[in-house]
């Protein structure tokens, strides 16, 4: 629908803001949150989220982006802070290469690492990018 106004009209602000919530879990293309005020569930489908689905993990809190009250999308945090479950082991003297192996985080999500990690490590990674940015 277009609409022409004239120069003294004003429009009112639209109603948003942010709530924090706690992702709690997801079925399908589904992800069920939680307002972290009022304690009320609501479901965001995976269209919604986009490539910030696989940055979720449950019990993470995030914040929901509303619109006159109701949850339409969520921010992830610049970055998170996530388990290698899965990665191959480097080998002595590999790192003077400066090479990289991928690995599997607690999220499903593989990224590319250095070869110095190994499984059970936590690693810091851009949520933007997907890029591995430090051990922590």
């Amino acid at each position: 629908v277009q609409r022409t106004f004239q120069g003294n009209e004003k429009l009112q602000p639209a109603d948003t803001g942010f709530r924090k919530v706690q992702f709690l879990y997801s079925s399908g293309d589904t992800f069920t949150f939680m307002d972290l005020d009022s304690y009320d569930q609501f479901e965001l489908n995976s269209d919604i989220i986009g490539d910030g689905a696989k940055f979720l993990v449950e019990g993470q809190e995030v914040d929901a982006r509303v619109f006159e009250g109701n949850p339409i999308g969520i921010q992830l945090p610049p970055t998170v802070n996530l388990k290698v479950i899965e990665t191959p082991p480097g080998v002595k003297g590999d790192t003077a290469t400066g090479g990289t192996k991928f690995a599997e985080l607690e999220n499903g999500t593989k990224v590319s690492v250095p070869l110095f990690i190994n499984e059970g490590d936590q690693i810091k990674v851009n949520t933007e990018t997907g890029v591995y940015m430090e051990r922590v």
